[in-house]
């Protein structure tokens, strides 16, 4: 949780903190917190701008949330994905999977809902397709306010003041902005910090307010360079043209020109068809590792019934021999076990009145408490003498006092000595024994 709140500040370095964080999981068995990992990890790999490991990490989690049924990492993957096909030019496809991603989700899943339609929004933006733009926008506000949770409603703030904007609505888009900002609580990250003050640098810009535009937008350009976004930095340079253009400042104009020149270059897809077929390509393949697994469990399933009807065969068979045996047998065993019965009443006995006379050699600290101990426990002497030899006389007493369970305090009040004493014997015999320190002594001599 604690990662997914930060690694928009710094992308880059949050990929290896993900992947450790899965394997942890995967140890514990942790599967939705192993599969959320992946699809972060994508999400770090979109800011970067690594396009291609986006696609596989959101397709390795969409396959991984599928395959433990977590429709909602699956639904965000999806969604993810989307982003990414949009980035190609991929535009239909990534709407498309967008709306496949919104029907996975229960209809209370509030939060994920105004995420994916956060994501339909910067879609649509890409697309130039204003009547989704405003569409996702409403839906994306609308279901940040049902969900309550502060990060999304602040992004859908975010998104819906854009809209406004563009619709000549500036002051209307200021309000919403300040609504984001009021959200906060002093927790800003970078991509957050970017977000916001590019849109009020499109604010003023529109009210032709260009020095104070230029302001946002430099801050704005700041942090996007912390996150390392080059589609997003592209846009602020774009931003930041205009701006300079209104105002006649040339030179500047000219820095952010190159700057925006050298990103979109490093962005331009040059062969969408050739880009098309290695999609498809990937997307057959996922299909055809989904079909042989469909078969090796089909394989897998026949064999293990095969085996079970064998196993239950042999297993028929022996217990009628097993039936009949008992016929000829249960009187003896009946017999024996009233027998039995009887014997382990009188052990239980004598050992109940052997045990109360231990503990009161032990609470009276006679002399003769080790011996009896010995005679009653003589496994657990043994046991102790094979792990640790060099114990005392004076440790195998508190051996036998922890075996009853005694803690240190009565261990120290019983023998007359102080509790620091007794604690000190603890931790030599804790030696000896060679027992961890998250290991409770008593535990592990009650367990001997």
């Amino acid at each position: 949780m604690q990662y997914a709140k930060d690694f928009g500040d710094a992308p880059k370095k949050y990929i290896d903190k993900f992947e450790t964080l899965r394997k942890k999981a995967i140890q514990e068995n942790i599967r939705d917190v192993a599969t959320e990992c992946l699809y972060y990890q994508a999400y770090c790999f979109y800011f970067t701008n690594k396009n291609d490991s986006s696609s596989i990490y959101s397709q390795r989690a969409i396959e991984e949330a599928e395959k433990y049924n977590n429709k909602t990492i699956k639904a965000k993957a999806m969604g993810l994905l989307a982003m990414v096909y949009s980035r190609r030019g991929f535009t239909n496809r990534a709407f498309s999977l967008l709306d496949e991603a919104v029907k996975e989700l229960a209809p209370d899943d509030h939060k994920t809902k105004a995420q994916l339609y956060a994501q339909g929004l910067q879609i649509s933006m890409y697309a130039n397709n204003q009547d989704k733009e405003d569409r996702y926008s409403v839906q994306s506000l609308k279901e940040a306010e049902l969900s309550g949770d502060k990060r999304t409603l602040r992004m859908a703030y975010i998104g819906r003041s854009r809209i406004e904007n563009y619709k000549g609505n500036g002051e209307q888009a200021k309000k919403l902005l300040r609504k984001a900002i009021a959200t906060l609580n002093g927790a800003e990250d970078n991509y957050i910090s970017a977000h916001i003050n590019m849109g009020f640098g499109e604010i003023y810009h529109n009210q032709n307010n260009q020095d104070s535009a230029i302001i946002y937008q430099l801050k704005a350009l700041k942090s996007a360079m912390a996150i390392g976004d080059k589609k997003f930095l592209a846009d602020i340079y774009n931003a930041l043209k205009a701006s300079y253009k209104a105002k006649n400042d040339f030179e500047n104009y000219k820095i952010a020109d190159e700057n925006a020149e050298k990103l979109n270059d490093s962005l331009r897809v040059i062969n969408i068809s050739e880009q098309e077929t290695v999609l498809n390509s990937l997307e057959k393949d996922a299909k055809d590792k989904q079909l042989r697994e469909k078969r090796k469990y089909l394989i897998v399933t026949g064999v293990s019934i095969l085996l079970l009807l064998i196993f239950l065969f042999i297993l028929i068979r022996y217990y009628r021999r097993l039936y009949k045996l008992k016929l000829t047998t249960r009187e003896k065993e009946e017999i024996i076990q009233e027998k039995q019965n009887k014997i382990n009443t009188l052990e239980d006995e004598i050992q109940k009145d052997s045990i109360d006379d231990i503990l009161r050699y032990a609470r009276e600290d006679q002399p003769v408490f080790l011996k009896k101990y010995k005679e009653l426990y003589p496994d657990l002497f043994k046991k102790l003498e094979t792990i640790a030899p060099e114990l005392t006389s004076d440790d195998l007493k508190c051996c036998a006092m922890m075996h009853l369970n005694f803690t240190a305090k009565e261990i120290a009040y019983y023998t007359h000595a102080s509790i620091r004493t007794v604690e000190n014997r603890k931790y030599r015999i804790r030696k000896k024994l060679n027992v961890k320190s998250s290991v409770d002594l008593n535990e592990f001599l009650m367990n001997l």
